[in-house]
């Protein structure tokens, strides 16, 4: 470090090295905050921000941003926002959303115009990223399984992450996965290999364990394309074969598996509508529903309903209210009675009540609603409530609640929305003001707490508010930049943009703080500070990654 004088003022100036270790450090602030802390991703920016201003050297800086045109394309989707704000009706949420996205501006300019990273220190970040996503994993967990008590008591899974939205740290799962794949086939020591390897383990363990189907679908898509890809690399055409042979295979335990669950939830049992007994063995009379053809394992579940008798006999076995009380998941204990009993085949009434196990009445104090639950595997659970979730929104069902069916309604009426504003979408930050004036207008099934959501998917996002070209722009940013930097044949960076690009069918990533920096994060260290390498020459210790 040194001071510097000049006519009017003395400068004090650190070494090139001492600021690129601050450079460093404030990578690190943001790769271990994207699964731990908001803050800390904010205090790495700044940390970047300050040290990139602090240290001058603007004519190279300015000669790399001349050099790297891939930069303008990733600023100008960020510079769309603001135009975007000239034709919103909602422009303090437009800034608001504005506030949110500057990591897509500020991390492409800061880092693409800075040193790139030595090997070293690049797999030193991406194993301090790693480590983070295993603390934020393991508490998630423990929080899930009540092993870290929490208040209030959490009885969704997905609460229980709660340093980041469970879907952003299931992508995070994803891509750490990948790339300890990419390091197990390095020379490294055979402990260390180990180790990665179970903590591979873990994190997939992790995504069946909370039943997050948005990151096991990305993980088999995802991992099946990065295989592919390697063997044609690599020239291994017959290992190409093999492993489509492989990932065919297991398609079919996949579909073997989802039929099942689907034979279980579609496999209707017949009711003569014109011989059903009218009372029940006490002489109380059934009410039967035939408008609303809800299902339990192919029993109609509101047919054979006794309230009367099931009030009796449930205020008997349990301490929950049969009429206010509710299940552990929050639903009303009545409505989870109901359907228990008839996924098991039984009437809704005192008999049917009083054939069930004190182990059965405590399952539905927990919130199961179908007698196979207990017994399923969490995949064959959550693979059951989807069919139940679409199954009942396709027969006019509240979607409200249910993550799959309120994807479906808000991405179908996200998609009638673009139509009415094609070019220029409705501005920038008027997401949610857009959806509220539709559903005044249109009306919708969806209960009002949930009137604030987005469409959880990126792209119907972006052409919401930005318009149809501003998507075709979106889509040019994400493609062109590989191009431009040579990088589809780098490992690294080719499971990162398929993680990031599956991610964006099924959620609007970039609409979140975390997400934005997630996508803006690696997608600028990936294109310049990794130094460059293809995935057939990376394996090398000799050559830059």
């Amino acid at each position: 470090m040194y001071f510097r004088r000049t006519k009017t003022v003395m400068r004090f100036q650190f070494s090139e090295k001492v600021h690129h270790s601050i450079y460093y450090a404030g990578l690190i602030f943001c790769a271990v905050g994207m699964p731990l802390s908001k803050p800390v991703i904010s205090i790495g920016v700044m940390i970047i921000l300050g040290n990139w201003i602090w240290e001058g050297r603007f004519a190279e800086k300015i000669r790399l941003l001349q050099a790297r045109k891939v930069i303008w394309v990733l600023l100008g989707f960020f510079l769309l926002h603001i135009f975007g704000i000239l034709w919103s009706d909602a422009p303090s949420e437009g800034w608001r959303d504005i506030r949110i996205k500057l990591p897509l501006f500020a991390l492409p300019l800061l880092i693409g115009t800075s040193s790139p990273l030595s090997r070293k220190a690049f797999d030193w970040l991406i194993g301090l990223f790693m480590a983070a996503v295993f603390a934020s994993t393991a508490i998630t967990f423990l929080l899930a399984t009540h092993i870290i008590p929490h208040t209030p008591t959490i009885t969704d899974a997905r609460a229980a992450s709660v340093f980041v939205p469970l879907i952003r740290l299931s992508l995070m799962n994803v891509l750490c996965v990948f790339w300890i794949g990419r390091y197990l086939f390095q020379e490294i020591p055979l402990q260390v290999k180990a180790g990665l390897g179970l903590l591979a383990s873990w994190f997939i363990f992790f995504l069946v364990y909370m039943q997050s189907l948005t990151g096991l679908v990305v993980l088999i898509v995802g991992g099946f394309v990065l295989l592919v890809v390697l063997s044609f690399v690599h020239k291994r055409k017959k290992i190409a074969w093999v492993l489509l042979g492989l990932f065919c295979i297991a398609a079919l335990g996949v579909c073997k598996q989802v039929k099942t669950q689907y034979d279980l939830f579609y496999n209707i049992k017949p009711v003569d509508w014109d011989h059903l007994d009218q009372t029940t063995k006490r002489g109380n009379p059934y009410t039967y529903d035939r408008t609303y053809p809800m299902l339990e394992n192919g029993n109609l579940v509101l047919v054979y309903v006794c309230q009367e008798e099931l009030r009796e006999i449930w205020n008997q076995k349990s301490t929950i209210d049969f009429d206010t009380g509710k299940n552990a998941h929050g639903n009303l204990i009545s409505n989870t009675i109901i359907r228990f009993l008839a996924s098991k085949g039984l009437r809704k009434d005192a008999d049917g009540l009083a054939q069930l196990s004190n182990a059965e009445i405590k399952a539905i104090e927990l919130g199961a609603t179908n007698a196979n639950e207990p017994n399923m595997s969490r995949i064959e659970s959550r693979l059951y409530q989807v069919f139940w979730e679409a199954y009942h929104y396709g027969i006019g069902g509240n979607p409200s609640g249910n993550s799959v069916t309120m994807r479906f309604d808000l991405g179908k009426n996200a998609y009638a929305m673009i139509k009415e504003k094609p070019w220029s979408g409705f501005g920038t930050g008027t997401s949610e003001r857009a959806y509220r004036n539709y559903y005044h207008l249109h009306g919708t099934d969806l209960d009002k707490e949930w009137h604030w959501l987005h469409p959880h998917n990126q792209f119907l996002s972006i052409a919401l508010t930005l318009g149809v070209p501003a998507l075709l722009f979106f889509i040019f940013s994400l493609i062109y930049p590989a191009m431009f930097a040579n990088r589809w044949r780098n490992f690294m960076y080719l499971s990162f943009f398929l993680v990031v690009v599956l991610s964006f069918f099924d959620d609007d990533t970039l609409e979140t703080q975390q997400g934005a920096t997630f996508y803006a994060f690696f997608n600028a260290v990936l294109l310049f500070a990794m130094m460059p390498g293809s995935l057939r020459r990376e394996a090398s210790q000799n050559q830059p990654v």
